[in-house]
């Protein structure tokens, strides 16, 4: 699986990794990470889509497998920790 891409193409298989941190820059582990999606169009406000959560592992990393069978376009990728929206 690739990780972290920046393009994709409809039907790739693929999937998003990010760290959760500590102020001291620490990974944390179990820490519940909110993924969401916004189409970017110009001139124009999206509805954003929740795709879904994922926790953290042992070594405080998030990762979600991405499903790229939707809508051709610009969208915005964001992962939050969940107790922080």
């Amino acid at each position: 699986t690739n990780l972290n891409l920046a393009y994709v193409t409809v039907g790739d298989n693929l999937g998003y990794q990010v760290e959760v941190v500590d102020k001291a820059n620490r990974r944390v582990p179990y820490q519940q990470v909110r993924w969401k999606l916004q189409e970017i169009v110009s001139g124009s406000t999206t509805p954003v889509i929740t795709l879904g959560t994922s926790e953290s592992s042992l070594v405080g990393l998030a990762y979600w497998n991405f499903n790229t069978a939707i809508k051709a376009g610009r969208y915005k990728l964001v992962a939050e920790l969940v107790g922080n929206t």
